[in-house]
Formats: C-alpha cells, structure tokens, sequence
C-alpha cells in the first residue's frame, strides 16, 4: 500500500505537471490570438495627383501630336466642302456640273467620317495605354509611401484640386451623385495627395535623370 508520504509526493508531481502545461497552454494560445486590430487609414485625391505628374503633361503634348494629323486632315475637308457648297450656289452652272459637285462633296463627307473613325480608334488605343501607365505609377507610388509610412489601407477619391472649382455647380452635381470614397472631412495627416504629388514626380525626375 502506498503511504501518505508517497501519496503527496506523487500529488505534488502531478500538480507541477498540471501547472507547466496551463502555463504552456496559456502561452500557446498568447502567441496565436491575433494582434488587437490597429488600422492607419490615409486617402489621396486621384484627380488631382494624375494632373499633377510630369508624365501626364507629356502624355499630353504626346496625345496633340498625335491627333494633329487628323484634325489638319478633317480641317482641310471641311474647308473643301465650303467651297464646294458656294460654287454649287451658282446660278449659271448646268444641270450636269451641279452633279458633279455634289458627288465630290459626298466624297468628302465620306472622306470625313472615314478619317473620324481612323482618329478615334488611334485616340482610344493610345488613351488606353496612357491611362494604364498613369494608374499603375500612382499606385505604385501609393503602396510604397504606404510601406514606408505604416499605412494599412489607402483609398483614393476624386475631386477638384482648387477650392473654387470644388464649390462649383457642376462638381457637387458630380459628388452628390458619387458612389466611392469622397471625403467630407480628413483629419490631418489622412489625405496623402500632396505628399504622393512629390514622391510620384521625384521618382518619375529620378528615373528620366538616369535615362539621360
């Protein structure tokens, strides 16, 4: 028969034993519970931001040369059919010549919408692809900045960069209308727009630099 003073030793054991393994559990299941959540929330103006990157302003330049040739194309029609329009005015012309005139400017109407189609379907490609690289810039831009600052979640808006512009008819029109994020208030430091401005073109500046 086991005597008390085995009992308690071996009662002692066991109470060790249950002792490590709670605070083991209790460990364990401290180092898996989940982080209480902490979330840093910044937004930037979309808008603006896209109008403010140097490439854009080239896209631009790039996107003038680029209809140019069309619209001196359609200019030039157009100018033709006028023409074509006051000499067919004229009294003394026959029957004939008055056909003839007409099917030239029929000619150039189709000539015209012709030339139209050609133009925006160059215009849409090209659109396309500048839009693309825009939005892949910035959002480039905004999960660095985000990295580097501990941001969690970065939404964008968009919306008019000057006050006046903001407060006109046309752009509450536009916002009552809104169905994505459009901030009514920011605490500072929440709205990035200015700060992602300068890292998206000091980046851009860097890269131009290093291709030169």
């Amino acid at each position: 028969m086991m005597k008390l003073r085995d009992l308690l030793r071996a009662g002692g054991v066991l109470v060790v034993v249950v002792a490590v393994a709670f605070v083991a559990g209790r460990s364990w299941s401290e180092t898996k519970t989940p982080p209480a959540p902490k979330t840093k929330v910044a937004v930037f103006n979309l808008q603006d931001i896209t109008k403010s990157y140097q490439k854009y302003k080239e896209f631009q330049e790039e996107f003038k040369k680029l209809v140019e040739p069309f619209s001196a194309k359609d200019r030039e029609a157009k100018e033709k059919g006028e023409e074509l329009a006051k000499e067919a005015k004229d009294g003394d012309l026959t029957a004939e010549q008055r056909e003839a005139i007409e099917e030239k400017i029929k000619e150039l109407q189709r000539s015209i919408e012709d030339n139209k189609k050609a133009a925006q379907k160059v215009i849409v490609k090209k659109q396309e692809e500048q839009l693309k690289a825009l939005y892949e810039d910035i959002e480039a831009a905004a999960k660095r900045y985000a990295k580097e600052h501990g941001i969690e979640l970065v939404m964008h808006y968009n919306d008019a960069a000057k006050e006046e512009e903001r407060s006109s008819p046309a752009n509450v029109a536009r916002k009552m209308q809104a169905g994505a994020l459009m901030p009514v208030h920011a605490a500072p430091g929440i709205d990035i727009t200015e700060r992602l401005k300068k890292a998206l073109n000091d980046e851009y500046r860097k890269k131009q630099a290093e291709a030169e």
